[in-house]
């Protein structure tokens, strides 16, 4: 396990002094240009990854089609794609490091980072974990600009604070996610399960489900749900981490528990259900509402009583970029209205931070089209699951932007895996060694 430990520190470390580097770097340099143009004018260069064709590519191609109609600093603007051969992208990933390092390159970064929910190894990532990038200084203050912008005053402030440090306004969140509970009021009615004994944290969940998860359905085992259990595992501050090996264990111990009982209920009792406890998709809750459930969704409160939110797409500038206030612009056109309903949970597993469009954005998680909420073409059981959604994000409390180390930890156990095998003590142990990683880098 030392060994272990000693090795993630090493890769975190030798990552956090490469970006520090860039940032002194940045920070002594004066302004700089991309130098591309298109149609013979300057353009700012925007550089990406592969999973926002929809939300990206719909929002660039409407920016450079409206040109100074939409703000007095247009500057059109350019996709630089990461390419997803791995050889390739690790290639263009040094050459951007290097070019940060230089204070040349790109003018704006707009990345996802790899979901905690998946089953493949991601793609190798720009920044590992972004929260000790903002540190480093690559990326300008947009404060003086998100202080008097109507579309960044319509964010949810806690999830737009995740983009800053030390009070500048170093990145900007696009979409963030939480971790909830579902089930349908007919399986818990059957259950004796009421809304308050879904109150509470994931350990005193786990008992009160122990005993009575008859018909509730499967709850796989899933690691994913033990940091946002935590509210801030990690001090970047204090180069710290903020939880203990036995506070971990301690969860991981109550999940355990919760899969074996839920998943032993449900195969005595004969029931087979359409949506599993502790799991969601779009699906599940169009399903249940065709068949006349009724869809329900809890909050997921960690530890402090509060819902942990993570941010999982996010844009920033570089630090000398020379056309700030256009660059700018452009950041601002992606959190208007019309652009952030393009982000949509069905799809992208996320919610936009635009306060305006998350009702819209709450339909298209449980799978109502977008014409039927145009058209009032919707049922009050629908109204019902989609309000149910939302009011699942609250009262939210921490917000982080999401790291390489998540996706590492939510795959320590497979999520489909015998729940009674696992090590409760060793799989914390390393839990712990990743976020130790983070924090001391």
């Amino acid at each position: 396990m030392k060994k272990n430990r000693n090795l993630l520190k090493t890769c975190a470390a030798l990552t956090a002094a490469a970006l520090f580097a860039a940032g002194l770097s940045a920070c002594g340099e004066d302004t700089a240009s991309s130098g591309t143009t298109i149609g013979g004018k300057e353009a700012l260069v925007l550089q990406t990854d592969s999973d926002l064709s929809l939300f990206l590519y719909n929002a660039v191609d409407a920016w450079n089609q409206g040109g100074a109609s939409l703000s007095d600093d247009f500057m059109p603007v350019e996709v630089e794609k990461l390419p997803t051969d791995s050889e390739a992208r690790a290639a263009a990933l040094q050459q951007t490091r290097t070019e940060l390092m230089a204070g040349s390159g790109a003018d704006l970064f707009l990345f996802t980072m790899p979901s905690p929910m998946g089953s493949e190894e991601p793609a190798e990532s720009l920044f590992s974990d972004p929260n000790q990038t903002f540190r480093s200084g690559v990326f300008a203050d947009l404060s003086d600009y998100t202080k008097d912008d109507p579309a960044f005053a319509a964010c949810v402030p806690e999830v737009m604070a995740a983009g800053a440090v030390d009070g500048r306004q170093v990145a900007l969140p696009l979409s963030y996610s939480w971790a909830f509970y579902y089930a349908t009021q007919e399986n818990l009615d059957l259950c004796g399960i009421a809304d308050a004994d879904l109150s509470q944290g994931p350990a005193e969940v786990a008992e009160t489900l122990e005993g009575n998860a008859k018909g509730v359905g499967n709850a796989p085992f899933f690691p994913t749900y033990i940091l946002p259990a935590l509210p801030q595992p990690v001090d970047y501050d204090a180069g710290s981490v903020s939880v203990t090996e036995d506070e971990i264990a301690s969860l991981l111990t109550a999940f355990r528990s919760l899969a074996v009982a839920s998943s032993a209920a449900t195969e005595e009792s004969g029931t087979t259900m359409t949506t599993p406890f502790l799991t969601y998709t779009p699906a599940n809750a169009q399903a249940d509402l065709a068949e006349g459930q009724t869809p329900r969704c809890f909050p997921y409160l960690s530890t402090d009583g509060t819902v942990s939110a993570v941010v999982n797409t996010f844009a920033a500038v570089r630090g000398n970029c020379a056309h700030l206030e256009s660059a700018y612009a452009f950041l601002s056109f992606l959190l208007s209205d019309e652009r952030q309903k393009d982000i949509n949970p069905s799809m992208e597993w996320a919610i936009p931070v635009d306060t305006n469009v998350q009702e819209a954005a709450a339909y298209a998680a449980i799978g109502v089209q977008a014409w039927d909420v145009e058209s009032g073409n919707v049922t009050d059981a629908e109204k019902a699951a989609a309000q149910s959604y939302l009011d699942s994000g609250k009262p939210l409390g921490s917000v982080r932007i999401l790291t390489d180390a998540d996706w590492q930890i939510a795959n320590m156990v497979p999520p489909y895996g015998p729940p009674d095998e696992i090590d409760a003590e060793e799989t914390a142990a390393n839990i712990y060694a990743a976020l130790e990683a983070n924090a001391s880098a």
